[in-house]
């Protein structure tokens, strides 16, 4: 099977080097055919796959060429007479196809004014609907054409259309060019203004209108559009109100000017709405007020105060919705220390924390909790009280858990609800007014219990993941969690078993150290019943509680069974070649610490990594690459332990006194294990959560504690380092009272014990210890770190950020053979295209653009050019001029190494390849 997965990479390859030269073409052939089809459903498909071959290939000139094809089908000159009755339809279709490449895809297209001639002529049709369409498609491309003027002039033209459906079009229109253009976002609001002074439009049309306000590109405008404002509030229209402070709120939220003037403006408007008992108005302005709460810094103290001075003429209102928008105010604000202190001076509110109406209650806890948490001289006033309210939450959700059993309807049957308490308990377990009775407590309410009650409370994942944070946090309550647990597993049936959601394992799997395998172990039983439990649950169930085995150090014994069972009834191959290399890496664990069973460890890893990396070549969209670099770490790794304990046991054994020969020999296997480490760290986990690259720095520093102490031991006594300098709590933000997982932070406690160690034993370095010793010494410490249950890493699974570069080269050759010919006479010009698919946090603010040359018997060269990124910039592109002098075929490769605005660190990307091959015409040379 893995010879079949590496054949089919292999093709797979070579295909797409062949084909990438004529992609294009062939694509724009198949385009130009379905447009000039006869039969319209042949049409329609053709111009939806259009969206499809744009996400594909999102390159400039490619994606423009394919939206002026639209323009000639939208203006329907292209089809003549034959779809004449259809052609509106055909409209539709090309709209909703443009609309599909909006965003970042839509931004790498070349503006032209081609395309808006083209449709500029479908706007003076008497069909409104043809004039209709031909606003939308203006629209779908708002942001290649914002500047043309023609576009501005027929947008505001079409607004005073009496046609509801063109009317709604060209308001569409309006809001996107108005994101865009600076000139029209100055026509568009006086236009505006002008359309909402007169009465003849709707209601619905006027709050539209107010929509556009809140897009306008140009937010010096903001002070105008503060006065048209007030002035659109002092006018009788009472309906337009919530459009009108939307719409201001959205756009002052944008630019961050004149925050405090729309602040001022909304609570004069709540104070009047309060006045009329609009609960309706009430709730729309706190809505905003609460989007305005993000920027604490534009409230000043009087704003403060006269919100929270609200609460008891709302509370008079006896409207449970009303007070819960004033409580989400109030709990953004309390988020900054200035006005926390300010809400700390009158607690009016604290009642709400023993309130029958459970939404308010969890608004309370919230509200009560950050002023805890940002003032501990508030612990004093609100501890006690909100420690009671989150148990008497806590144990109403329990109730509602037993309650959906028999199917009762309650307030936690809404899942965001729990969702959002449970997260909040969360953040009170990691903060600094938590303590180990405070978290022993929580954790006896949500375990103690019968154990029926107890399993139809573990059908919910929420509380199972409460119980992960509290023991990550509180080490002191692991025992209990895992007495519980296991008790629930021992004595329940295999058919409740097989209910229990795979976060249950996952918990048991996290609190159990691996050790604690023996037949006098309570988690023994649960080995035992696996194959009774695991034939009643489906295989997804089974993989995940194989992964969480892998992460939490349980491979050999749990995962392994679990991964053979799922693999032997899985057809798929790529997936049945993941989960055999997963198997693979569960049954290389080691069961002791041995040559024989290192040796034994090296084999199975060297199988899954083979797995690994034909997954790698078969598919470049799927993130096997991580999971393949790490793997091949780890197998470095063992390799230099094995040799390690293999020359040190030697050494043992016969007495000699060299120690350069015991560990110097291994200096180029110690210099792989830092190459790969450092590679999968620093160039290859961009997109890895933050769990994964600590473990990862972790790793390195181990590394980095074994060859300081193999020089120390090589080095002549006079010229050795001193010990102490070896920095191992050095880990940026990332320190041992900051890591948040218990296993990790065990982890790093074992590399600070290996340390002081070694200083223990040694001293200052300047004192006589016998090589012996010293290898003894050496021995215990391979044997304690390599036996530590570390686990793979969350990066080796799941990738929740994704970041993708789409690489084009070219001149490309079309003759089918994958060549471009070039005269030795001429410079080649090289052009390397790039587009940025990304959904990570951090933005990525340079790329480095290398080119490699090869040809056969001569060492490669490279040529590097360094780019720029413009904040919001998924393209560049990048110019090489190239001399070709060798007859020989030369092969171009591009690659891609990038900046993130945030660590600054350069990362490789791997996620697509650009190879252009290159021949001499002439023969020369």
């Amino acid at each position: 099977m893995l010879l079949r997965i590496c054949v089919t990479a292999l093709c797979l390859n070579q295909f797409k080097l062949l084909m990438e030269g004529a992609y294009k073409y062939s694509i724009q052939m198949k385009i130009e055919r379905g447009l000039q089809s006869q039969n319209l459903a042949d049409v329609l498909t053709t111009i939806t796959d259009c969206a499809h071959y744009i996400r594909e290939y999102p390159f400039p000139g490619f994606v423009h060429n394919i939206f002026f094809k639209l323009a000639q089908a939208f203006q329907g000159e292209l089809f003549g007479r034959k779809f004449e009755q259809s052609l509106n339809i055909i409209r539709l279709r090309i709209v909703t196809a443009i609309r599909e490449c909006s965003g970042s895809l839509l931004g790498v297209a070349i503006p032209s004014e081609d395309i808006v001639r083209c449709i500029m002529k479908v706007s003076h049709s008497n069909d409104y609907k043809a004039r209709s369409m031909t606003l939308l498609f203006f629209a779908s491309l708002g942001r290649l054409i914002f500047d043309d003027i023609k576009v501005h002039n027929l947008v505001i033209e079409s607004l005073d259309c009496t046609e509801q459906t063109e009317l709604s079009a060209a308001i569409q229109a309006a809001s996107e060019l108005a994101k865009h253009s600076l000139p029209f976002s100055v026509s568009i609001l006086r236009k505006i203004a002008e359309l909402l002074g007169s009465n003849r439009l709707s209601h619905w049309v006027r709050s539209e209108l107010m929509a556009v306000v809140a897009n306008l590109k140009d937010l010096s405008l903001t002070k105008q559009c503060l006065q048209l404002e007030m002035a659109l509030l002092d006018g009788s229209d009472h309906k337009m109100r919530p459009a009108v402070y939307n719409s201001l709120t959205q756009l002052v939220s944008r630019g961050e000017q004149n925050v405090a003037e729309q602040i001022s403006i909304l609570l004069r408007g709540l104070y009047k709405a309060i006045l009329q008992r609009d609960k309706a108005l009430i709730s729309c302005i706190l809505l905003n007020l609460s989007k305005l709460s993000a920027f604490s810094q534009h409230w000043s103290r009087e704003h403060i105060l006269t919100l929270r001075d609200f609460y008891v003429q709302i509370e008079l209102l006896n409207s449970k919705a009303v007070l819960g928008a004033w409580l989400r105010c109030l709990e953004v604000l309390s988020t900054s220390e200035k006005h926390n202190k300010i809400l700390i001076e009158e607690h009016k509110w604290i009642s709400l924390l023993n309130d029958v109406n459970v939404v308010l209650r969890i608004h309370a806890i919230n509200l009560a909790l950050n002023l805890v948490q940002q003032n501990s001289a508030a612990n004093a006033h609100f501890g006690p009280l909100l420690f009671d309210a989150i148990i008497q939450t806590l144990r109403e959700s329990q109730e509602a858990a037993l309650s959906a059993v028999h199917s009762s309807p309650t307030p936690f049957s809404d899942p965001i609800l729990g969702q959002r308490f449970f997260a909040l308990i969360s953040k009170f377990v990691r903060g600094p007014s938590c303590t180990v009775s405070l978290a022993k407590c929580l954790t006896e309410n949500l375990l103690s219990a019968e154990r029926e009650e107890l399993l139809s409370r573990c059908l919910s994942k929420f509380p199972l993941e409460l119980l992960a944070v509290i023991c990550d946090v509180w080490t002191e309550c692991r025992n209990f969690v895992l007495s519980s647990l296991v008790g629930c597993v021992n004595f329940s049936p295999c058919t409740s078993l097989a209910k229990l959601p795979p976060t249950f394992f996952s918990l048991l799997l996290a609190v159990v150290p691996s050790a604690c395998y023996g037949a006098e172990h309570p988690f023994s039983a649960l080995i035992g019943r696996m194959e009774e439990i695991v034939g009643k649950m489906d295989h997804w169930a089974l993989y995940q509680m194989a992964r969480s085995a892998l992460r939490y150090g349980h491979w050999r014994r749990f995962a392994l069974p679990l991964l053979q069972r799922v693999q032997r009834q899985t057809e798929n191959l790529e997936t049945k070649s993941w989960l055999m290399a997963l198997a693979y890496v569960a049954e290389s664990q080691p069961a002791a610490f041995s040559t024989e069973e290192l040796q034994r460890a090296e084999t199975l890893l060297q199988r899954a990594a083979l797995y690994l990396k034909a997954l790698v070549s078969s598919e470049k969209d799927q993130p096997f690459w991580f999971a393949a670099d790490y793997v091949s770490s780890l197998l470095s790794s063992l390799k230099c332990v094995r040799f390690l304990l293999t020359t040190v046991e030697i050494e043992l054994s016969n007495g000699e006194n060299d120690a350069a020969f015991c560990v110097g020999t291994s200096a180029d296997e110690r210099a792989i294990i830092f190459e790969e480490l450092a590679e999968v760290q620093k160039s290859k986990s961009f997109d890895a959560d933050t769990q994964t690259l600590l473990q990862m720095a972790l790793l390195i520093r181990i590394c980095l504690l074994m060859e300081q102490y193999l020089d120390f031991l090589v080095a002549s006594k006079k010229d050795r380092p001193m010990l102490s300098e070896i920095r191992i709590e050095d880990l940026g933000e990332s320190t041992q009272n900051s890591i948040p997982c218990f296993q990790t932070r065990n982890f790093f406690g074992l590399i600070c014990w290996a340390r002081e160690e070694l200083l223990a034993f040694h001293g200052d370095g300047t004192n006589q210890r016998d090589l012996k010793s010293c290898l003894q010494l050496l021995r215990n410490l391979l044997e304690q770190l390599t036996g530590f249950p570390l686990g793979l890493p969350r990066f080796f699974f799941q990738r929740v950020q994704f970041t993708k570069i789409k690489l084009s080269i070219s001149p490309q050759s079309t003759d089918g053979r994958g060549v471009y010919r070039v005269s030795s006479m001429d410079l080649l010009p090289v052009i390397i295209e790039g587009i940025i698919e990304s959904n990570n946090r951090k933005a990525i603010e340079s790329v480095l653009v290398v080119l490699t040359l090869r040809r056969d018997n001569t060492a490669p060269t490279e040529k590097r050019q360094h780019i720029q990124l413009e904040q919001g910039d998924n393209y560049f592109k990048a110019q090489f001029l190239l001399k070709i002098v060798h007859q020989k075929a030369t092969k171009i490769n591009a690659k891609v190494y990038f900046v993130d605005s945030v660590t600054k660190k350069q990362w490789c990307d791997e996620s697509d390849m650009a190879t252009l091959t290159v021949e001499l015409a002439d023969g020369t040379h």
